[in-house]
Order: structure tokens, then sequence, then C-alpha cells
């Protein structure tokens, strides 16, 4: 007598569950009512119990597998012998087929050799990993959502099947491999990041008082052009023409972009600048997004300066990438810090 292991309904909508691990192999004895395998749905990682005493034959699902709800994944037996017989012929299950088996298709006459891909085994001898990424739905479909690759997860060595806090690890090195991607603007030209944080809460304090008490309303993007002029003057000793084009992330897509020339010489304005002055920096606000950085592929060889926010902690999430032919490796550093600071405390660097 055998009774089916199934993937089960966990929630009012589920379709699939991914398997995240057995908690039994096969062979080993089972008591109803103790927990047998974990499922991943989109909710939660949850324990599955057994729903027969016996002992694990046959498994037909690996971890990681994604499995349509309803779908025999594995079989208990009452009998010990049974299930080791049945461990030994479908640990690695073969589709069920009806009737005779079809004369195989004759060859090419000549045909380049076939590679396989490498196949990982975990403990109980199912392969887990064919080529393709192990992940729950909600992973895949946030990563989409933000245009991430998870192959990138599985080519930097991290386990399947990858869940929603994998996908910090995934944004950084997506950043990373982009970065990489992008060839040097000029020959011996290269390429740095510098990363930073800093207290976003007196810059929202001070957007509040220039609305309430001069009834101005002034986006962060105004601050962020005035004090990016700023860092480059202080840092450099720059006495030249500074313009900062200004490129907002709303949505999935960057806003028509806004230049600023000299904002640190100028009265706070939210008003764009016309002109065909090409852009000394340029400024990426990702403040409304839920994005931490970004290294988008272009032709722009000069610094970049992203900016995001971090709403729960109430802090700047900042990222300057730079090329060597614009600034050192020490000027970057400086105009990074300076940058940070006046966020940290705008009305000093107002005055």
């Amino acid at each position: 007598m055998t009774h089916e292991v199934i993937m089960p309904a966990l929630g009012m909508a589920q379709e699939t569950g991914v398997l995240v691990r057995w908690l039994k192999e096969p062979g080993d004895p089972v008591v109803k009512g103790e927990p047998l395998i974990e499922v991943e749905t989109d909710k939660a990682v949850q324990e599955v119990e057994a729903q027969a005493d016996g002992f694990l034959g046959s498994v037909s699902a690996a971890a990681g597998d994604e499995v349509p709800v309803g779908q025999v994944i594995g079989k208990i037996y009452v009998d010990a012998s049974a299930a080791a017989s049945r461990e030994r012929d479908e640990t690695v299950p073969e589709p069920s087929r009806s009737g005779p088996e079809p004369a195989p298709s004759p060859e090419p006459a000549s045909t380049a050799p076939k590679t396989e891909a490498p196949q990982a085994s975990n403990s109980l001898g199912v392969k887990t990993h064919s080529g393709r990424v192990l992940a729950s739905p909600k992973v895949r479909r946030l990563a989409a959502e933000e245009g991430l690759d998870l192959e990138l997860l599985v080519q930097a060595g991290y386990s399947q099947p990858f869940h929603v806090s994998d996908l910090t690890a995934l944004r950084s090195i997506a950043t990373e491999t982009a970065a990489q991607s992008i060839a040097p603007a000029s020959a011996g030209a290269r390429r740095g990041r510098l990363d930073a944080v800093c207290d976003a809460r007196n810059l929202a304090t001070l957007r509040e008082q220039f609305s309430s008490q001069a009834k101005l309303d002034l986006p962060p993007g105004v601050f962020f052009a005035r004090f990016a002029a700023q860092a480059l003057r202080a840092s450099m000793d720059r006495t030249d023409e500074l313009v900062i084009r200004l490129e907002k992330l709303e949505g999935a897509k960057f806003a028509q972009p806004t230049l600023y020339i000299d904002p640190d010489q100028s009265r706070l304005t939210t008003d764009p600048t016309e002109s065909e002055a090409e852009a000394t920096l340029i400024l990426r606000d990702l403040t409304d997004s839920a994005l931490s950085g970004v290294m988008l592929i272009d032709d722009f060889s000069g610094p970049i300066l992203t900016v995001a926010r971090d709403e729960g902690r109430g802090l700047f999430i900042l990222g300057l990438d730079y090329g060597t032919e614009h600034l050192t490796n020490d000027a970057a550093i400086a105009v990074l810090t300076y940058f940070a600071g006046a966020l940290a405390d705008p009305l000093v660097h107002l005055a």
C-alpha cells in the first residue's frame, strides 16, 4: 500500500509551489503529522506534514523545483523493503510512457558532438539544476520588474533556490557587471566608484520650512544640483562654468533631463535652464524609486552622481562613478564627502 505526497495548496490563489527541501531521505521512516517537506509560496516558507505512516520511497521533485499544486512529488510505502526498492528504481524518475518504446529517430549523417550542461545532485540523489535558475515565483516576478538577471547569482556562486533576500546581492552584482561592461571613453581611461550614506531628515525638514514659511515648494533635485556644484568647486578649485544635468527616475524610466548652470551661484529655483551646453556632471535622482543605484550604458564619460533614499532609516544612499580622465581618486573622495556633508547639514551649506 502506498500514499502519494502531493504539492499542497497553501493559499487561496496558489497555482504552484517551490519545493525548498525534503526533510526526510528515501528509506527513512515517516510518522504521520511530522514535517516532511518545506514549501515556498509567494507568502512564506512553510513546513508540510506527512499524511501517513510508513517509509519514504521514490521522490519525483528536487529542492528548488517549482511544482503545480496537486502534482505527486513522492510516495510513502507501508513496507520498508518496498520503499527501498522504489528508491533504487525511481530516485530519478523518467516520464511515464504508455505503449511500446518509440523507435529512435535516425541521426543525421554528420552531427556535432553534444555537450551536456553540468548538473548538481542533492543528498537524495535527485538532480537539482539542469541549466535553469531555481527561484520562487515571487523572486522571479520582482527580478523581472527591476530588469535583473537571476543567472548573475548563479555565476556568483549563490546557493539555490533563490529567495527575496538574495535580491539585495543581485542588485549590487548587476551594478558591478554593468560598470565592467562599459568601455573606457579613451585609451588608458579607467573608471572608479565610491558609495556613501548620510542623514536625509534635515533636508526634508528644510524643504518643509521653505514650503510653509516661504510658500516655495522645492523638490530635492534642486538641492542636489546646488550641492553637487559646490562639491566640485570646493574639492577641485573649479572656477569655470559648471553644468549639472539632473535626471529623475519616475516609475520605470527617467524623465526629461533638467540642466542647471552654476546652480551654486544663483538662487534656488525650479526653473530649468535652456542650454545646449555639455554636462559637467550627471546627477541621477532615484529617491522616488526602489533602486539603490544604477549604472546605465551611455556615452557620457564624466562623473555620475546618484542619490537614492532608504525611507525606513531616514538615509540618502549615494554613489559616484567617475573616470580618471576627469577626477583623480582623491578628488572623487573629496567630492562625495562634501556632497554627503551638505545633504546631512543643508542649512549650513546654503548660507
